[in-house]
């Protein structure tokens, strides 16, 4: 996209200076196209500060707001702001560079603290022309050239930070703008890992932050001067536990050190964007920290509006538009609400982004794969259901297994043999399925088979090593489900067929993993080792522990250097295979708390909204009658939600 670039300085209290530049970041010593400096009488005059009073109360005036961004456009010398028109033509970005004069007094309101998002034009028929809020020709705010954050790893890091902790079952700020949040991360199709951290303590935070490593920090709750030290901050409340205030200093004591820093961080929380006299605002901290996108507030927000932003902000990001095509987006959402209305408020105003490298390096496009793994996971009936971003109630293992999904998608870049254990109808399945979708997305092969579960189980180790290699014929067109490289276990199939000794079946099957796994990443899942019957049936322990745990052994050391084998089991199963052998810790998984439901509730009708939304979340708690909460139940209310026919956005 063809940049512009326009540099507004404040000279001292009566001039300003504007020039336009025809590149982004242009270098010291770069000559403007044109520059010109302007007066700053306007500001200083009763009708400004009356009209900013007006626009912090939100006054009465249908148009105080287009009056206003004409005032700042009047405000410029109008020979540059004629040529920048003139050059900003379709597909042109433009960033506003206002830069602060230090010189001045810290009380003295300066070109930097006007709120230069309403920046506006009166077109002739009534039409007005918002510059922050045209998504063909974008406009964003910067303070200079920063440092590429380098290449995006495939899996995309989200830390959700609520300031309190999230009211599930009444809603309410913040968590409705939480949820928003990790509603549209749950629905995309991107490689992505959200994590919600609700009222955390500066250590705990410190940890996550650490342990993650996001790419993105999205913080909401409240903004506002620490009560000692007087500096911006951010507000954490958490009940039984003293508040605290994390303000600039500490912020920076915290991301300016850090190697890995995020991309992007969003701050949904009052008046963030706002500097106190002479103190950095958080977006300037957090810039300063070399963080290269910001979004803050540059006023008070109105609660209700909030989750409404970052729902369209972050579905715009994750149908990889640029972060300031997608922040523009969402603000001419907010305009546009009640068929126009929203533009006589502020809110669509009040979101600052400033960015210190281009959007489109911010997040750079990831090398497409072959085959293309979207299209593997659309053609498999099971792993489909993942894929889910509408409609039905779709299987879930985010919000309540944050930390087991995150040690699966670690394991598959860094184990080569990971167990899943946990009770019956705790989600281990789920949890696997979905573990399965990020290997598909990492570029891996992947192979699931259903050791007990199908209409003839694997009861042996032949059996089982064969159903790894043959095709599921219940599910056609399924790579997923499909059958290995039949050259690469030919000797593996001639020892099998001649029921050779055990250890060179297994040693020819062992070969046949090395052969396949030369050019490719391969994923294995194996799960349903018992099934429920007449009479319970599982995979024999004895045979197990005696014919494969060896195998499992040799693999987990990288014997198969680019193999993942997953193992799917009872906790019981866990015990008598002897798995605890194994190497790496187990991830494990227990039953839902009834205490989880409201939370369990939001997540699985992330996709519903609508009057019978409460009726449902009632018949919810009611299925709950005893201290568990399992599949059942939830599979149950899932198909109660399908038959209600929620209206779904």
């Amino acid at each position: 996209m063809h940049s512009l670039w326009l540099r507004v300085e404040q000279l001292d209290r009566d001039n300003g200076r504007v020039a336009l530049f025809d590149a982004p970041f242009p270098a010291e010593g770069t000559r403007p196209v044109i520059e010109r400096d302007f007066s700053l009488a306007s500001i200083g005059s009763q009708e400004w500060t009356d009209r900013a009073a007006e626009m912090a109360s939100g006054g009465p005036s249908i148009t105080l707001f287009e009056d206003f961004g004409t005032e700042l456009f009047r405000l410029l010398n109008q020979d540059v702001v004629a040529e920048w028109e003139r050059r900003r033509e379709f597909g042109t970005r433009t960033y506003l560079q206002v830069k602060r004069n230090e010189a001045r007094p810290a009380y003295e309101r300066q070109l930097v603290d006007l709120p230069w998002e309403y920046l506006a034009r009166k077109l002739p028929g009534g039409l007005v022309e918002r510059y922050f809020s045209d998504p063909d020709r974008p406009m964003l705010r910067t303070q200079g050239a920063g440092r590429s954050p380098g290449p995006l790893s495939c899996q995309l890091n989200i830390l959700v930070i609520a300031g309190e902790v999230v009211d599930w079952e009444n809603g309410g700020f913040p968590g409705d703008d939480a949820v928003a949040v990790l509603r549209e991360f749950q629905r995309s199709e991107s490689l992505a890992h959200a994590e919600l951290l609700q009222a955390p303590s500066l250590e705990t935070l410190e940890g996550i932050l650490d342990r993650l490593n996001p790419d993105i920090v999205h913080f909401s709750g409240h903004g506002e001067l620490h009560p000692e030290t007087q500096r911006p901050a951010l507000k954490f409340n958490k009940p039984g536990e003293p508040t605290w205030w994390w303000d600039t200093d500490g912020i920076r004591t915290v991301f300016h050190n850090r190697t890995q820093k995020p991309r992007l961080v969003v701050l949904n929380a009052c008046d963030t964007a706002q500097a106190s006299g002479h103190l950095y605002s958080i977006l300037e901290t957090l810039m300063s920290c070399g963080i290269t996108a910001v979004i803050a507030a540059q006023a008070p927000i109105r609660q209700a509006v909030t989750s409404e932003l970052s729902q369209a902000f972050y579905r715009e990001l994750l149908q990889d538009k640029p972060v300031d095509v997608a922040l523009t987006k969402a603000r001419y959402k907010i305009g546009q609400r009640q068929r126009g209305a929203g533009w006589r408020s502020r809110d669509w105003g009040l979101p600052v982004l400033s960015v210190s490298i281009a959007p489109e390096d911010l997040f750079p496009p990831r090398p497409a794969l072959e085959p293309d793994p979207i299209q593997i996971l659309r053609r498999c009936a099971v792993l489909r259901k993942f894929m889910r971003n509408e409609g039905l109630p779709a299987p879930f293992v985010g919000l309540g297994w944050m930390n087991q999904r995150f040690k699966a998608i670690d394991a598959l870049r860094r184990s080569h043999c990971l167990v899943i254990k946990g009770p019956p109808k705790g989600g281990k399945s789920w949890l696997v399925m979905r573990t399965l979708r990020d290997a598909v997305q990492i570029g891996h092969r992947v192979k699931y088979v259903s050791v007990c579960g199908e209409r003839s189980p694997a009861m042996n180790y032949v059996k089982l090593l064969s159903a790894i290699i043959d095709p599921d014929r219940t599910q056609v067109g399924s790579e997923v489900h499909g059958a290995l490289d039949g050259e690469a276990f030919k000797e593996f199939v001639a020892e099998r067929d001649a029921a050779s000794s055990v250890e060179r079946i297994v040693e020819a099957f062992e070969r046949g993993l090395q052969e396949i796994t030369k050019t490719h990443q391969f994923t294995i899942v194996l799960d349903q080792f018992q099934r429920e019957a007449a009479v319970s049936e599982s995979f024999p322990a004895a045979e197990f522990r005696a014919f494969l745990l060896p195998l499992w052994l040799r693999i987990a050391q990288g014997a198969v250097k680019n193999l993942r084998l997953i193992t799917v089991v009872r906790d019981e199963l866990y015990d008598s295979y002897g798995l605890a052998a194994l190497p790496d810790e187990p991830i494990e998984l227990s039953l839902f708390r009834r205490n989880d439901v409201p939370m369990l509730f939001q997540e699985l009708c992330r996709f519903y909204r609508g009057g019978e939304i409460p009726t449902l979340h009632k018949a919810a708690l009611i299925l709950v009658k005893d201290s568990q909460w399992d599949a059942t139940k939830l599979e149950f209310l899932g198909q109660l939600v399908e038959q209600a026919a929620v209206e779904v956005t």
